[in-house]
């Protein structure tokens, strides 16, 4: 959590910076009152934290492949909350890249099974507090058509309170008796660099989000980890079996099918508008 607290405070304290030195306008002053951001910001910090704190810990109960497994599942989780939320409509071959990419990545990663029954719902409910933070950021993003450095100033101290909480009830007391300032004051630039590049990893998040959708981003999630894999494979010779092989090349042929229909969807939405 606190590695993460500083890629969120480095985007809020750079956004910051940019808005007060007249860089960026904020165009949502007005929209942006204290109930508005009780209601729509306040969550995307609980439940980034939710995702996260489950997330992590999940590691204490279940194998790295029924993880993987798990995670195979979050295209398809989202499509259910995005789609429930409104803000997706379902498509047949949209519907069927997601299927075809969770199946994939589920074939690519099937190994042994460790089964813990907390454990699955740990992932679970990391799962779809991370599908409905989705559904918040794409209700921002897209329908409110914030702008990311704007939706970064807005999102950043609700992200950092909620982190703030999990760091001290689960994080403070174990990095003040290993002496962590230490750790963090012998490699600065490390911590600096981290710090960054969480700026850089969340702004191109908001804009994949705003350019797309959620959905999308999940999707696009699981296939990049197909093509680092791959790639690792030709580049570097890294050992892989063929089922491995078979499920990641079908994670990818399902993404080109999930953006056929994103495609079909986009033509057919013209169509009614020019209408």
């Amino acid at each position: 959590m606190m590695l993460c607290s500083m890629g969120v405070f480095s985007s809020w304290a750079i956004s910051f910076s940019l808005v007060r030195a007249g860089k960026v306008k904020l165009q949502h002053e007005a929209t942006v009152t204290p109930r508005w951001y009780l209601k729509h910001i306040v969550p995307i910090g609980g439940l980034g934290a939710v995702s996260l704190g489950f997330g992590n810990y999940v590691y204490l109960y279940l194998s790295v492949s029924f993880i993987q497994m798990l995670k195979a599942a979050v295209p398809a989780v989202t499509l259910l909350v995005m789609t429930t939320a409104g803000l997706e409509k379902l498509h047949g071959t949209t519907l069927a890249g997601v299927v075809v990419v969770t199946l994939g990545t589920f074939i690519a990663v099937y190994g042994e099974v460790k089964f813990s029954a907390i454990g699955v719902m740990m992932m679970l409910t990391s799962e779809f507090a991370e599908a409905i933070r989705m559904a918040f950021y794409q209700y921002v993003l897209g329908n409110l058509k914030f702008d990311l450095v704007e939706g970064l100033y807005i999102m950043g101290p609700a992200s950092m309170l909620f982190l703030g909480v999990g760091i001290v009830l689960f994080e403070l007391r174990d990095f003040m008796e290993n002496d962590g300032i230490s750790l963090v004051m012998d490699a600065p630039h490390y911590f600096l660099a981290a710090a960054l590049m969480g700026f850089g990893v969340n702004y191109l998040t908001l804009g994949v989000i705003k350019a797309t959708s959620g959905l999308t981003f999940k999707v696009m999630g699981q296939v990049k980890n197909a093509v680092v894999i791959l790639l690792a494979v030709v580049i570097f010779g890294n050992p892989v079996t063929a089922i491995q092989i078979f499920g990641y090349t079908l994670s990818i042929v399902g993404f080109f099918v999930y953006q056929k229909g994103k495609m079909q969807q986009q033509e057919l939405a013209h169509k009614r508008g020019s209408h």
